[in-house]
Formats: C-alpha cells, sequence, structure tokens
C-alpha cells in the first residue's frame, strides 16, 4: 500500500529523535501492536478517507488515498483504452466512488491497513534489532490468511522499554487495535493518550 510505504520511509521526521510509538494489545490480548504515531495517522486517515468518499473528489482529499486511487486507475487502463476516457467516465471528481467496488472485494488488502503487518514493518525495517528480540514468527494458517510475525503480549513491557532504550517516546494507547478494525470518520489520534 502505497500510504503504508510512504508512512514508514517517513517514520522518523528527523535522525536521532525517533518520535512517539503507540503501543496497544490487539482485541484478542494475545498480541501487541508497536505503531509509530505518525505511520498510524497517516494509514487511519487514509483509510477512513476512502471508507468514507461517495466521490473520487472527496477520496481524492488524502494524499495516500489519491495515490491509491490513481494506482487503481492507472491499472484500470489498460492497452487498448484511453486514459482520459477512463478518468473522464471512472475517475473524475463528480463520479461515484465506492472502495469496495473500485479496488474489488479480492483486493481489500490494498486499501485497509493492518496493525499487526505494520507493527513488523516498523521493527524489521526501522529496528531490526528489537525486531529480531521479540518478533515470533506466525505458523497459523488458513484461506485468505496473511501470516505476520507478532509480538506475544506478555512481552509487552520488555517491548515499551526497548523502543524507549532506542529513543523513542512509548505511550499505551486504549483503542489503537480497534480503529484498525472500524475506522472512524475522521481519525482524531490526539486524544489522551495513557
Amino acid at each position: 500500500m502505497p500510504s503504508h510505504d510512504q508512512a514508514m520511509a517517513n517514520c522518523r521526521q528527523h535522525e536521532g529523535l525517533p518520535g512517539l510509538v503507540l503501543t496497544d494489545l490487539e482485541l484478542d490480548g494475545v498480541n501487541v501492536l508497536a505503531i509509530p504515531y505518525g505511520i498510524a495517522l497517516a494509514e487511519l486517515t487514509t483509510w477512513s478517507t476512502l471508507t468514507f468518499a461517495r466521490t473520487f473528489g472527496q477520496a481524492r482529499r488524502d494524499k495516500g488515498a489519491a495515490q491509491l486511487v490513481a494506482s487503481r486507475l492507472s491499472e484500470l487502463v489498460g492497452p487498448n483504452r484511453d486514459p482520459h476516457e477512463t478518468y473522464r467516465t471512472t475517475g473524475s471528481d463528480r463520479a461515484r466512488f465506492n472502495a469496495s467496488a473500485f479496488f474489488g472485494e479480492e483486493d481489500w488488502r490494498v486499501w485497509t491497513p493492518n496493525a499487526r503487518v505494520t507493527t513488523a514493518d516498523f521493527l524489521q525495517q526501522h529496528e531490526p534489532d528489537v525486531a529480531a528480540a521479540f518478533l515470533r514468527p506466525d505458523t497459523a494458517w488458513g484461506h485468505d490468511y496473511e501470516p505476520v510475525a507478532s509480538v506475544s503480549a506478555e512481552r509487552r513491557d520488555d517491548l515499551e522499554a526497548a523502543l524507549r532504550e532506542h529513543g523513542y517516546e512509548v505511550r499505551q494507547w486504549r483503542g489503537l487495535s480497534e480503529l484498525y478494525l472500524d475506522p472512524p470518520v475522521r481519525p482524531h489520534l490526539t486524544l489522551t493518550l495513557t
């Protein structure tokens, strides 16, 4: 997902100043989420924008959402289709928009963020030694299941301590996991952090 990749690339605003990481337990209480604030805000804003947009113009209000829409529109323009005609009929600002229909039910992962994937990607890409110490492989399987390494809830305190040692400000935020399952109309991650 381009907005996810972009958020990952920008997770540290300044070298040496890692920033704020939000932690929460997944709803089942088995795994810990650890997501940089900027990444969570970007992913949830993009998802919310796409979920609640009713026109293509509304879907383009968020940069991440606009990138996903543009990418999908370019896929729809095959070798035998005029890109201007596709945009005029399918992607004009006033054209009706429904993310599930536009991306297709089978491609829901393209536009729906996954907090466990974001946690694993953040740790593996930005803190590989922390990832090596805390991530455990996912051995589950199933139809339409995306295996991803995770951090056991039993290791939450140790993970948070390790992130602090790496210069992060770590805040527990109850409710983060729910936002990744059911997007709010407008994500407000500026709420009081516990």
